[in-house]
């Protein structure tokens, strides 16, 4: 598996199964992780294989190897198959508990950058070595790639007022992802937009409409926070940097495997948690919306269910819930049960059944007004809900 490639290969090979595949990265990784440098000690930092992204992606492995995954019947290949563990599933968990630990416990990486504050540096090609940066795939700048700020991003029409070019905003997030968020975390209004820009860079709007439910717009990549506009003619190749790990991610994975190993959270695990809420919330309801909320959260049923939605608000828009939901054999479940809010919410707007959508606006009217952050420039304001 780990031998170079050569001319006089056998390209005829028979399939391996994916544990013998994630075991040997795994064991392979571990093998290089003792000799690896901190990203503070390389050239170019977090934009290359550090020893802390190498053993955050051990545990990011183990929890894969460890979680649930589509097993075919080999009696029958015309069956669809079943969700299976397998047998040695706890022994991948111990492995993420450990090497996630040692990110944190080695102490090289914090969440003292804001949760805008991050994603502005991302949109300005910035890193950090003692943050929340743990990987960022690089890309170019102008160099034929890069998708964000652009495909992924808040829609901007180009125009030769608008000195930062183009961005398509074809990628979009779901109202019904929006309303699951507390209304005063910080994450919300960061991930989720519905506006545009327009040539003069006015915001206009709404993205989202009557009947549509995937309207929102991820807001983490966006043209307009560049210190240094790209050009008017520009759209693709932004250079912007894929986040491929964060810290936030390392703690949550500790925080779940804990919970797995334990039959419950931790005190350490506890912490894990509220590292990444004391970010998401202002400081003067701490004590409300992290203490309280994650030391209610004392069984492992209930602990696990704020990690499953504890990574829904820090990673919107990120591409991870797919997998996270599939090695947690939940995928199935989330996505009927998106469909069940959503026909509850559209029997709701159409008077056909009263329930939690209630207060839920039918309507909202909103008018351009002046923008006292970019003279000028207008702004979406919102003047009536109903």
């Amino acid at each position: 598996m780990l031998k170079p490639s050569s001319s006089d290969d056998e390209m005829q090979v028979p399939p391996t199964d994916r544990d013998v595949i994630l075991t040997t990265l795994i064991e392979d990784l571990k093998s290089v992780e003792p000799v690896m440098q901190y990203a503070k000690d390389i050239t170019y930092g977090v934009e290359r294989a550090s020893k802390e992204f190498c053993q955050g992606l051990i545990a990011q492995i183990a929890l894969t190897r460890g979680g649930w995954t589509l097993r075919p019947n080999k009696e029958n290949p015309n069956e669809v198959g079943t969700m299976e563990r397998s047998e040695d599933w706890q022994e991948y968990y111990q492995i993420a508990e450990k090497y996630s630990g040692k990110v944190i416990f080695e102490g090289h990486h914090n969440l003292n950058v804001g949760y805008e504050e991050f994603w502005r540096l991302v949109c300005n090609w910035k890193t950090l070595n003692n943050d929340d940066f743990i990987f960022d795939i690089p890309v170019l700048k102008g160099g034929g790639s890069g998708e964000f700020c652009y495909y992924v991003g808040v829609p901007m029409d180009e125009g030769d007022n608008n000195p930062y070019g183009k961005s398509s905003g074809s990628y979009s997030l779901s109202t019904l992802y929006m309303l699951s968020f507390d209304k005063n975390d910080l994450r919300r209004d960061v991930t989720c937009v519905n506006y545009k820009y327009d040539s003069n860079l006015n915001q206009t709007g709404p993205t989202m409409g009557s009947n549509q439910l995937a309207g929102i717009k991820d807001g983490k990549y966006r043209r307009i926070w560049m210190d240094t506009p790209l050009g008017s003619t520009t759209s693709k190749s932004t250079g912007v940097n894929a986040s491929y790990m964060r810290y936030a991610d390392v703690l949550l994975m500790y925080a779940e495997a804990v919970n797995e190993n334990n039959n419950g959270p931790t005190d350490a695990a506890k912490e894990a948690l509220k590292k990444v809420r004391r970010r998401a919330f202002p400081e003067k309801i701490w004590n409300e919306k992290v203490e309280n909320y994650v030391n209610s959260k004392s069984d492992k049923e209930s602990f696990f269910q704020a990690i499953v939605d504890e990574r829904k608000w820090e990673f919107g828009g990120e591409n991870k819930r797919k997998y996270d939901l599939a090695r947690w054999n939940l995928y199935g479940k989330v996505i009927v049960n998106f469909y069940k809010e959503a026909i509850a919410m559209g029997k709701n707007a159409n008077g056909l059944e009263a329930n939690k959508y209630y207060d839920v606006p039918d309507v909202f009217y909103y008018k351009q007004i002046d923008d006292p952050d970019r003279p000028g420039k207008k702004k979406i304001g919102i003047f009536r809900i109903v």
